[in-house]
């Protein structure tokens, strides 16, 4: 979905013009995209503020229960809470509203479910810390095959950054328990991808590296299947 039909899609849900099929798109698109998600849930809860400002009847103690009780469920709270209702809305309330509170209510719903679908998912689990494998001392060993490694570190140039090749490229630099180490990087399609989006490391950039890492001539050299910038 590109930016402009998702805030048109925003501006529509927040004026209550919604339609029914408009709301499955935006749907699907909170499930697909976690920012969006929070992005619409910011902008619900805006609204909220506005509507408590501009509508006098609605007391303070309501507006307070409202809050509570979307916070207590985007928390996982599960139990009941023993309130009383809120009053109705009050006679003079434009219907837009009205019908944008229920539309609301259904996207918000839409949003928590998302929510936890989302934090099941495992790409929302992807950027966990994990352990260096093998650790530094067995890469230095030398006597470690290929083994499948998924671990933080930063990209830097071994040319401008570490001086050791006369030719810009690429490589991990990580650190564990205040020992480093350098990964160079085999020369595959993930690899020059990165070097065309991101450059050839000139600038540290700390990274998410996944791939295969085996000995090469004394060094460790990392066949690379995931390299990722971690902002």
């Amino acid at each position: 979905m590109t930016e402009t039909r998702y805030h048109e899609l925003l501006g529509q849900l927040l004026d209550g013009s919604l339609s029914e099929a408009d709301a499955e798109e935006l749907r699907w698109e909170l499930e697909r995209d976690p920012d969006r998600l929070r992005d619409v849930r910011g902008h619900l809860m805006f609204s909220d503020l506005l509507a408590q400002e501009h509508t006098p009847g609605r007391s303070a103690e309501a507006f307070w229960q409202g809050i509570q009780s979307r916070l207590s469920v985007e928390t996982g709270v599960t139990a009941e809470v023993d309130t009383p209702p809120l009053p109705p809305p009050l006679a003079f309330e434009p219907p837009a509203r009205r019908k944008y509170r229920g539309l609301a209510a259904v996207i918000a719903a839409v949003i928590l479910l998302s929510t936890a679908l989302v934090s099941q998912w495992p790409s929302s689990r992807r950027d966990e810390a994990r352990p260096l494998l093998p650790t530094l001392s067995v890469l230095r060993s030398g006597t470690a095959g290929a083994t499948q490694i998924s671990l933080r570190g930063v990209v830097v140039c071994v040319h401008c950054t570490l001086h050791e090749t006369e030719k810009c490229q690429p490589a991990v630099r990580i650190r564990e328990e205040g020992r480093e180490e350098t990964l160079f990087l085999d020369d595959n399609a993930v690899r020059r991808d990165f070097n065309r989006t991101q450059g050839c490391g000139r600038t540290p950039l700390p990274v998410l590296a996944q791939g295969t890492v085996h000995t090469e001539n004394g060094r460790p050299l990392l066949a690379a299947t995931r390299l990722e910038v971690q902002r």
